[in-house]
């Protein structure tokens, strides 16, 4: 359940806040590449600094760093988007279900006693590839289709 609460709660964000998206799918595949290239590394200093911080929640905080939280803040701080309709639509729902198929298994593994979390984060496991992929071509089109508003007087 608090999956599909979380699904709705991003959607919900991204259909109505209406910003620019391309960049931010852009950054949780770079924030993505980033961790698994360097997580061992980061949570090795952070654990060095701060020896009492568990390695395992420590790296857990880092991965939600790298697809959530810095690719947030970049969705916020982003220009206001021009793309409209049924797009629009889609976008925000593929944004959603992309960072909700990165976040599943991390929630599952807080909410244990969700039951219907770790049947969902196993199923959207098998689809994370495609959800990846679709959420690019969706950033390109976006990126390549953005028209800067014109200035007012």
């Amino acid at each position: 359940m608090i999956v599909g609460s979380v699904l709705v709660i991003l959607f919900a964000l991204f259909f109505f806040v209406r910003k620019n998206a391309g960049p931010t799918f852009l950054a949780i595949i770079a924030g993505l590449s980033v961790y698994s290239l360097f997580h061992q590394m980061f949570t090795d200093f952070i654990v060095s600094i701060f020896p009492a911080a568990p390695a395992n929640l420590v790296n857990q905080c880092l991965y939600i760093a790298f697809i959530l939280i810095f690719p947030l803040i970049l969705y916020f701080r982003s220009s206001r988007g021009n793309i409209a309709g049924l797009f629009r639509l889609i976008n925000a729902g593929v944004l959603a279900i992309l960072l909700t198929s990165l976040l599943s298994d991390s929630l599952a593994t807080y909410f244990a006693f969700d039951v219907i979390a770790r049947d969902i984060a196993d199923f959207v496991e098998k689809a994370k590839g495609i959800v990846v992929l679709v959420g690019v071509i969706f950033a390109y089109i976006e990126i390549l289709f953005y028209r800067k508003p014109p200035l007012e007087k």
